[in-house]
């Protein structure tokens, strides 16, 4: 439910956190964000509970009921809304002109506020949404951008220089958003939501309509950690699921390669022996989802995803087998072969 502290005015910025299920690492976020806005209503804190099984207000009363700040704002969904859905209800209730939504296991360095409210002060009115540095893509210099094909022709010139160049706008935590503009995109955050970063449709559907320009920021405003315990981003959903955004209103043809490389990004090295396993191991999933799953690689990938997905197009018939699907994981993976033996079917 909605905390029962109002703000007097109405914030510059508002740090919106959407979470569930993570009270220690909502606690860290409280204890590294409470300080540097105390006392500072031009910032608001959000948190968009997703009807965890401890909830958030109860987390943050026993811990600063007797500090609690009128600038944090709890609410708690009466029902799990899934994870797109909870980010989009993140631009629907935040309350400041530009909103910054923050995953709740990413670390905030210790000036993201302060540099946040300099940026935004001296941000021009075509600006939409900035996009922040990150440990893994270390942009340069700042830029505008206006259009996909200045995305696009952007990405070319530094993908030597960055690690996971699309994926930069896809991490949650490193975009800030004018609330005027993003509120009117919400919808098609909801329409997305199946691509698990609806956040990046509305960036796309803001410069496919010019209705704001992306700032790239060579500033960073938390701190990476590729080995978190609580990852637990999906690749195989990310790929089917940016597939979707080809289905975007006004589509360009910078906006189709944008996509492209997106998805080949979460293609990992040794993508053959990666997509064998999963095939093989996660019998839950039917053999239909990956006719679709390498229809769509086989439009969106490069030439080397593009073969394998064919073959594997090709095994599936035999690999619908429930026993052959068995013997070609036995004797790919060792470790699996061994449970098999035990009487174990499955991982």
């Amino acid at each position: 439910m909605p905390s029962k502290i109002k703000m007097k005015n109405l914030p510059i910025l508002t740090i919106a956190i959407p979470t569930f299920d993570r009270p220690k690492e909502i606690l860290k976020r409280f204890d590294e964000i409470l300080p540097q806005i105390r006392d500072n209503h031009k910032v608001q804190l959000l948190v968009i509970d997703n009807d965890s099984t401890v909830s958030v207000e109860k987390i943050y009363t026993e811990n600063y009921g007797e500090n609690a700040l009128e600038n944090v704002k709890i609410i708690t969904n009466s029902s799990n809304v899934g994870l797109s859905a909870n980010v989009c209800r993140c631009f629907e209730n935040a309350s400041g002109r530009w909103v910054w939504i923050l995953g709740d296991d990413d670390a905030v360095r210790e000036n993201a506020v302060a540099l946040l409210l300099e940026t935004i002060s001296d941000t021009s009115e075509d600006i939409g949404c900035f996009n922040f540095s990150t440990d893994f893509n270390l942009y340069q210099s700042d830029a505008v951008i206006a259009t996909t094909s200045e995305l696009e022709h952007y990405l070319n010139n530094n993908k030597q220089k960055f690690n996971y160049p699309v994926s930069n706008f896809v991490y949650i935590s490193v975009t800030c958003y004018k609330l005027e503009v993003f509120k009117k995109l919400v919808r098609y955050g909801y329409l997305y939501a199946s691509t698990h970063c609806p956040h990046f449709g509305m960036i796309l559907i803001m410069l496919l309509k010019r209705q704001g320009s992306l700032c790239i920021k060579k500033s960073q405003l938390v701190k990476w950690d590729p080995n978190h315990s609580g990852r637990d981003w999906s690749k195989i959903r990310l790929i089917t699921g940016t597939s979707f955004f080809s289905e975007l209103e006004s589509l360009d043809d910078s906006c189709v390669t944008i996509i492209k490389s997106l998805v080949n990004e979460f293609c990992p090295r040794g993508f053959v022996k990666w997509m064998f396993k999963i095939v093989i191991g996660d019998t839950d999933v039917p053999i239909g989802y990956w006719y679709c799953f390498f229809g769509r690689l086989i439009y969106f990938g490069r030439w080397n995803v593009k073969i394998s997905s064919i073959c594997f197009l090709l095994l599936l018939p035999a690999l619908a087998i429930p026993a052959v699907r068995k013997l070609f994981f036995a004797i790919l993976n060792p470790r699996y072969r061994s449970k098999l033996n035990q009487g174990e079917n499955r991982i």
